[in-house]
């Protein structure tokens, strides 16, 4: 007993840009449940002071950074050069992606409670659902996601539908989900299944 309390069993939560995710994780975690967030991580490994940073710099030059903070990358111009080209993308990954899983793994592995939760936009994409024992998908129509994302960042559709198509399809996604949350519902629906979704995985636990 002891050893399934210090070692809860990991969730996956996932979807596409502007999904949910980072409303429903909050009302996990006003459940007590511990959020490992994959994308707050990744922007730790790239944050000012980040010895990650200097070698992005030595690859893209000055062009990647912020035109009035020293050492602040701009992330809006990184992710568009990484969109453009296949191999700086694939470089960028294999930079970031390895310190981003030994954050995760240590964060996970210090989370307490009857479950923890895994946050991230590319679950599937690189693999990172191995870790968990359930996925949960987030799940709306990819119109609404567009018009979502394109309310929340200020940019073009377009640009949404570039970043969507370096994501798996809604229908990938969903081949793979234990539990789908439609979060094309008003929050207050939204929160009503995630407290419902919380009690069932609370009665598993208690069951195994």
């Amino acid at each position: 007993m002891s050893e399934s309390l210090s070692k809860p069993w990991i969730l996956g939560l996932t979807g596409g840009i502007g999904s949910g995710k980072t409303t429903v994780s909050g009302f996990f975690a006003q459940l007590g449940i511990h959020i490992v967030d994959a994308d707050e991580w990744s922007r730790q490994a790239l944050a000012p002071g980040s010895p990650l940073v200097k070698q992005v710099l030595e690859r893209f030059g000055s062009a990647c950074l912020m035109p009035d903070q020293t050492q602040v990358l701009n992330r809006a111009w990184l992710r568009d050069q990484v969109f453009r080209s296949e191999q700086d993308k694939q470089w960028l990954e294999s930079l970031v992606h390895p310190w981003v899983n030994q954050a995760i793994d240590k964060d996970l592995n210090q989370a307490q409670g009857p479950y923890v939760i895994l946050s991230s936009p590319l679950l599937f994409e690189t693999g990172q659902n191995k870790r968990c024992q359930r996925v949960l998908v987030m799940d709306l129509p990819e119109k609404l996601q567009i018009e979502r994302s394109c309310l929340r960042d200020g940019v073009s559709q377009e640009s949404i539908q570039q970043v969507m198509r370096h994501q798996w399809t809604r229908a990938q996604r969903l081949s793979l989900a234990d539990d789908i949350l439609d979060t094309s519902q008003d929050l207050i629906r939204v929160e009503k299944a995630v407290k419902q979704l919380h009690q069932a995985y609370i009665d598993q636990h208690s069951l195994t």
